[in-house]
């Protein structure tokens, strides 16, 4: 084998295998572990049963966000409520979208949004001119006050300042295989938590991290902000109610509480019908693009939704990976098709035998000329140099009878057949015979072609 059809064969190898890996990852019927929170009902942190629940719960007033935040609130009517609904690891805003969001609650609405990660959210907190939130905080007491003139938000929730900040550790977390949670509110909470058996079969990670916020950071501002709910003890609160100008933002740190796998049980239904009726009766925005999104800048510098085909492609797992097992295959043609191929090879047809049609030939040629004895020659020459030939048999002059039973043997032709053929050639190409009649020679043609035709 060459080695240009070597390579060849081991792209094709490679290339097989890798398609074959793609069908089993993303078209098997199994349960996918990630913890990614999409709209798909085989992934067991997936929404899609969160999502039927609030539109049970409001089957006429549900929406998708399809753009950026400031656009889709552009279009909303300035007389009725609104829910805006987010449920992902990490919300993913730009700063014009978390304007927006900001308008958008102190108009009177409410915004849900329960993620692990809120650092994304700090211009929604401090503001243009806030740069440095923790160093004035980190030698403070609960009965010190925060001055700070260049801060426009002190009296408006400072904690929330902590909460979405990446360095002071106000969002913590634990490993257990065991969570527990409940509700505050003495009309919402049940003597025996709520349990959710921590599962997570996708790294080396034995569980999935439960997030809370730490009590420390705010218990002196809770005249500000409502603890409505905790996770593994009262200490450890994960559902924050901040009023917002005439509305309100509710911040949760558990989404997986609202997964597939957590709604597979009644009481946790119940939990997560008891969080939702914090929200207003208004129409519901649910988003789920903002959990994997890809951003542009314009050009006055602001950051909007990149909607290009790649950064969507880019976007969903599934496809992700399709356009990255596409790529690989590319690279592999292009590495082993790139070498120089090898020439192809010309076809070489087999020999044909052109003795029968030498014997028309010449036979037509000794005709014309009417010389009948010369063409009976041709014909015994050319039967017996096919005989010999084909079955390795020639005639000698006293073993007749032998050639005749090896013939009849091997060609399986009747002996009379054969008799009759070579008793025929013999009188026929005699020059001592008188002149061959045509109608002898034609018979003479007749009796060998016929042989030609039914030997073996």
């Amino acid at each position: 084998m060459s080695n240009e059809t070597r390579n060849a064969t081991i792209a094709s190898i490679l290339v097989g295998l890798l398609a074959l890996l793609f069908i089993i990852l993303y078209f098997s019927k199994g349960i996918n572990w990630d913890e990614e929170y999409e709209d798909n009902k085989r992934m067991a942190y997936g929404t899609s049963l969160i999502k039927k629940l609030i539109k049970k719960q409001h089957p006429k007033a549900f929406q998708e966000v399809d753009k950026e935040l400031n656009k889709y609130f552009e279009k909303l009517k300035k007389d009725k409520k609104y829910n805006y609904v987010f449920i992902g690891n990490d919300i993913l805003l730009n700063p014009v979208e978390i304007m927006a969001l900001d308008s958008f609650a102190k108009a009177g609405n409410t915004a849900f949004i329960s993620a692990k990660n809120f650092n994304h959210l700090d211009s929604l907190i401090v503001g243009k001119e806030w740069t440095n939130p923790i160093s004035e905080y980190d030698d403070l007491d609960e009965n010190s006050e925060y001055d700070n003139e260049t801060d426009e938000l002190d009296t408006k929730n400072p904690i929330l300042k902590m909460l979405f900040s990446s360095n002071n550790g106000a969002t913590r977390t634990k490993l257990r295989k065991k969570i527990n949670y409940n509700l505050n509110h003495p009309d919402l909470n049940i003597k025996k938590d709520y349990i959710l058996y921590n599962v997570h079969k996708t790294d080396t990670t034995p569980y999935l991290e439960t997030h809370f916020f730490a009590l420390e950071y705010f218990k002196r501002f809770d005249d500000k902000i409502i603890n409505a709910g905790y996770v593994f003890n009262k200490e450890q609160p994960n559902f924050l109610i901040v009023p917002w100008g005439k509305g309100q933002i509710i911040f949760h740190c558990g989404p997986e509480f609202f997964s597939n796998i957590a709604l597979k049980d009644s009481n946790r239904v119940d939990y997560a019908e008891k969080v939702l009726s914090h929200l207003n009766s208004g129409t519901i925005i649910f988003d789920e693009i903002h959990k994997t999104t890809y951003y542009e800048l314009d050009e006055n510098g602001v950051s909007t939704l990149d909607k290009s085909q790649l950064s969507y492609i880019l976007s969903q797992r599934s496809l992700r990976w399709a356009w990255y097992t596409a790529l690989v295959a590319v690279l592999l043609f292009v590495i082993f098709g790139a070498k120089r191929k090898q020439a192809p090879i010309p076809i070489i047809l087999p020999t044909k035998n052109t003795s029968l049609e030498y014997v028309k030939t010449i036979g037509q040629l000794y005709f014309l000329d009417k010389n009948h004895i010369l063409l009976a020659k041709e014909i015994k020459a050319q039967f017996y140099n096919f005989v010999k030939n084909k079955y390795q048999l020639s005639l000698n002059i006293d073993e007749e009878e032998k050639f005749i039973h090896q013939l009849h043997l091997k060609a399986e032709i009747e002996k009379t057949e054969i008799e009759n053929i070579i008793l025929k050639i013999n009188n026929y190409s005699n020059e001592n015979q008188l002149p061959l009649e045509e109608k002898k020679l034609h018979e003479l043609y007749q009796i060998t072609d016929k042989f030609y035709k039914n030997c073996k």
